[in-house]
C-alpha cells in the first residue's frame, strides 16, 4: 500500500511513508527525537505520567542513598576509571567498550551486511522450522539517490 512521501521532522530528508501517520524516518537519531518528543508531550499533558515519573525517580534515589550520595559515588568512580578487578582480568588495551544502558543506544552503522541469508522461521516453542527461505539483502547507504529513485530501487535492486 502506498502512503505517499513525507519529510522527516528531525533530519528533514524526504522518505516514503510506511504508515499513514508517519512523521519521523527510521534513522537512529530521528527515532530518538521521536521518542523524546513523545515523552515531552506526554509529560506536559498527562498528570498520571508525571506522577509515575516522579515516583520512579524517588524510588531510584531511595535505592541509591539519595542524590548527594549518588553524585559523591559517581565523582569517586570518575577519578579512577580503572577498577582493581578490571586490571586483574584484562589489560586496558583489550578492554571491551562500555555497554550503554540507554534504551536509545545503538550504532549509527548498520550491523547488517549485503549478501544472501537463510531465514529460518522459529516456532513459539523455540524450535527451528524446516521451511527455510533464501533471501538476498542489499543495504542501501544513507542518502543514496533521491526520493525519485525509490521506485526504481524497489523494482530493479541496488546497482
Amino acid at each position: 500500500m502506498d502512503y505517499g512521501i513525507f519529510r522527516c521532522r528531525h533530519c528533514g530528508k524526504m522518505r516514503r511513508k510506511r504508515t499513514g501517520s508517519q512523521r519521523y524516518c527510521g534513522e537512529c537519531e530521528c527515532q530518538k527525537a521521536r521518542k523524546n518528543a513523545w515523552r515531552r508531550e506526554k509529560y506536559a499533558q498527562d498528570p498520571d505520567y508525571r506522577a509515575n515519573q516522579r515516583d520512579s525517580t524517588n524510588a531510584w534515589l531511595d535505592e541509591h542513598g539519595g542524590s548527594a550520595s549518588y553524585h559523591r559515588e559517581y565523582r569517586k568512580r570518575r577519578k579512577d576509571p580503572v577498577t582493581p578487578t578490571a586490571t586483574s582480568q584484562q589489560s586496558p588495551a583489550s578492554a571491551a567498550p562500555p555497554v550503554s544502558a540507554n534504551s536509545d543506544a545503538g550504532s549509527k552503522e548498520s550491523p547488517l551486511l549485503s549478501g544472501v541469508y537463510t531465514l529460518v522461521p522459529i516456532q513459539s516453542d523455540g524450535a527451528a522450522n524446516s521451511d527455510a527461505l533464501l533471501v538476498e539483502i542489499a543495504v542501501i547507504p544513507a542518502g543514496y539517490g533521491s526520493i525519485a529513485n525509490i521506485d526504481s530501487i524497489a523494482t530493479q535492486g541496488v546497482p
